[in-house]
């Protein structure tokens, strides 16, 4: 054993132990490093030699998007929208009242006359002529919307309602049933166009007259439930207001509410002023011009289309 090795043994700390009483006791012995040992150890900084790595390239900037590609996104959103609509039976309906006015404007404003246009001015008649029926078509057993729409009232109502509350769910169950009496009647209507029913029938002749004077009483029924509709809607909008900490994704959909009553208030105004002319046949009597229908069909069925683009945008 060599002198390094020695001395370690010796001193090693582990090789004896001295007790309370002077006595020495041994003690387990513990393998000593030797010397061959320790200098092949390999030293905790050699192990893991550091190496510098170089700083990577950051990952390049997405360059954005062009003014084509996003003018072609938004048209892509559009159209989808577009096809969620035309889904709808309304939908269709809207669309294709919005191309039927349109062309009765443009013929009563002689913007397309036999004399300037003798092929188109035919053409476009023929298609407003085809487009009513279509509508008419598509809009078949309508009535059995009034249906669900009674049922939602029945199930809505409570007991021990306000006396308001009352007289609303009883005027929307009347407007629900001359509802369903109206679908019947242009239904009879629809059928006489086609050809299942005599079209100088009694039947026809009856239900013609019958379907706008329920249009009309609908009309006024609506009237009153969409005013009483935008009254609670104000008070909501201002109940969120006065809250501190009011949702603004709640205050912005009141607001949105509220403005779309609003608008339905200028649909039923042209939609009045439209079913008046027939129930009191304005056109025989004071010599109307057709204008006022095609212009007031035209800004409802606008109306309409407007909102079922915002449900479905």
């Amino acid at each position: 054993m060599d002198v390094l090795s020695t001395a370690t043994v010796l001193t090693s700390p582990a090789s004896v132990a001295v007790g309370a009483t002077g006595f020495q006791s041994p003690s387990p012995r513990t393998p000593t490093p030797t010397l061959a040992s320790v200098a092949s150890a390999p030293s905790a900084k050699s192990s893991t030699p550091v190496v510098p790595s170089a700083k990577s390239p950051s990952a390049p900037v997405p360059a954005p998007p062009s003014i084509a590609a996003r003018i072609s996104l938004k048209l892509l959103l559009q159209l989808l929208v577009i096809r969620r609509i035309l889904l709808l039976t309304d939908g269709r309906d809207k669309l294709m009242k919005i191309t039927q006015y349109s062309l009765k404007v443009i013929l009563w404003a002689r913007l397309l006359s036999k004399e300037t246009h003798p092929v188109a001015t035919p053409r476009a008649e023929k298609t407003v002529s085809h487009l009513s029926l279509t509508r008419k078509i598509i809009r078949l057993a309508q009535w059995t919307d009034q249906v669900s729409e009674l049922k939602e009232i029945l199930d809505e109502a409570t007991a021990g309602e306000t006396d308001i509350r009352t007289l609303r769910n009883f005027l929307g169950i009347f407007n629900s049933t001359l509802g369903l009496a109206n679908g019947f009647a242009d239904d009879i209507i629809c059928y006489g166009k086609m050809g299942l029913i005599e079209k100088n029938s009694m039947w026809v002749k009856r239900a013609t007259p019958l379907a706008d004077q329920l249009w009309y009483v609908t009309i006024l029924l609506d009237f009153y439930e969409n005013r009483m509709s935008a009254r609670d809607q104000a008070r909501k909008i201002v109940k969120l207001k006065s809250l501190k900490d009011a949702p603004a994704k709640d205050l912005k959909k009141a607001c949105d509410a509220a403005k779309m009553l609003n608008l339905n208030v200028v649909k039923l105004a042209a939609d009045f002023t439209f079913c008046t002319i027939d129930v009191f046949f304005l056109e025989d009597r004071w010599g109307l011009s057709p204008g006022w229908q095609a212009c007031t069909g035209l800004l409802s069925g606008s109306i309409g289309t407007y909102k079922l683009w915002k449900k479905h945008q």
